[in-house]
């Protein structure tokens, strides 16, 4: 657990208090969290803690450049596999099976959640939430769908398998434009 809790932290995530093993299949993470998080996989192990605002120009042309944070979270060669691993979520044989944009030149890895509600609950297939986080070398993103108010309504899985796989291509393909999106390299 102290090992799993460090490896938290070091992929930027803040709520590491009170964890325990059932965490291994979840945790509560916002999408800027997630997007973070994987995309250290992308960038060869290397964290960078998310920015918003790269630099400030002021009224007199003065600069102030605000540096990039970050940090080595795993070794390239764990950080490449996993991304071997992750580029079959948007393939024939993954969870996205019609998202494969590998022949417009958009290398990408990605991974699907779906959580599901307590069988007490009686709501059957129906899941709370549903998220998407993808990544190519230049951009990160993560998507979020569900309720405000959990154990209400429900997001009927099937339905939403379709516009899960539009939406990500059609955000990966318009955050990509002018980036690099070629296919990773093994490290040596």
């Amino acid at each position: 657990l102290d090992k799993g809790t460090k490896a938290l932290k070091n992929f930027g995530y803040s709520q590491t208090e009170n964890l325990n093993l059932s965490n291994a299949l979840g945790v509560d993470a916002s999408t800027e969290e997630m997007a973070s998080a994987f995309s250290v996989f992308s960038n060869g192990g290397t964290y960078h803690k998310p920015r918003y605002v790269s630099s400030l120009e002021f009224s007199d042309h003065s600069v102030k450049t605000i540096e990039d944070t970050k940090h080595q979270a795993l070794r390239p060669s764990t950080a490449f596999t996993i991304t071997s691993m992750l580029q079959g979520v948007p393939s024939s044989l993954g969870t996205m099976i019609n998202s494969d944009l590998s022949g417009q030149g958009i290398h990408a890895g990605a991974k699907t959640g779906t959580v599901g509600y307590d069988s007490s609950l009686g709501m059957g297939s129906l899941a709370s939430d549903v998220w998407t986080v993808a990544y190519t070398k230049s951009v990160a993103f993560a998507v979020w769908q569900g309720y405000d108010k959990p154990n209400e309504n429900g997001i009927d899985e099937l339905a939403i398998y379709n516009a899960r796989q539009d939406m990500y291509k059609d955000l990966m393909t318009h955050f990509a434009q002018g980036k690099d999106n070629s296919d990773w390299v093994a490290p040596n």
